[in-house]
């Protein structure tokens, strides 16, 4: 991996009990988008669904520190769990060169925004409401495989 961004701090250790290390990931998840001022995504605000999901936690909260395996289980992902803390700062600078946005028309007819750290492969995926001037934290993970030609596609394909 290359230098991180001025905006960036150094990935998490994780070393320890899972479930400890959850309620330490969780923290930072509720401090950075429960507790505190929703984010602001260029003219949009960055919210997140509040559903409950497994240990009274928020669903999304799920979708940043595990992975769905082949049998639709959420399991542990540790490169996307020690990053999570990348996700305010990376939506607090959208607009730094080193962050690739684009929107991208899914299959599904909806804008998704994607803010790319291509270095540092990671990147965060918000679902654009345009009517209400908002947008809502889907995903963020570590870039592994063929998931970069994937995201350079989108990029390639992207909404102008």
């Amino acid at each position: 991996m290359t230098n991180l961004p001025e905006f960036l701090e150094p990935e998490l250790n994780l070393n320890g009990n899972w479930d400890e290390i959850c309620e330490m990931l969780y923290t930072i998840f509720y401090n950075d988008f429960i507790a505190a001022e929703p984010l602001r995504c260029g003219i949009f605000s960055v919210l997140v669904n509040k559903r409950k999901g497994d240990r009274n936690k928020e669903i999304i909260f799920w979708h940043l520190i595990t992975r769905q395996d082949e049998c639709s289980n959420r399991i542990p992902d540790f490169a996307r769990a020690k990053r999570i803390h990348w996700n305010k700062p990376t939506i607090n600078n959208y607009g730094h060169p080193i962050v690739k946005k684009f929107d991208h028309l899914e299959g599904n007819r909806k804008i998704r925004r994607y803010l790319w750290l291509e270095d540092q492969r990671f990147c965060i995926i918000l679902q654009l409401n345009r009517k209400k001037a908002c947008c809502y934290l889907i995903t963020a993970f570590y870039v592994e495989g063929g998931y970069y030609h994937s995201l350079n596609r989108k990029y390639k394909n992207r909404l102008q």
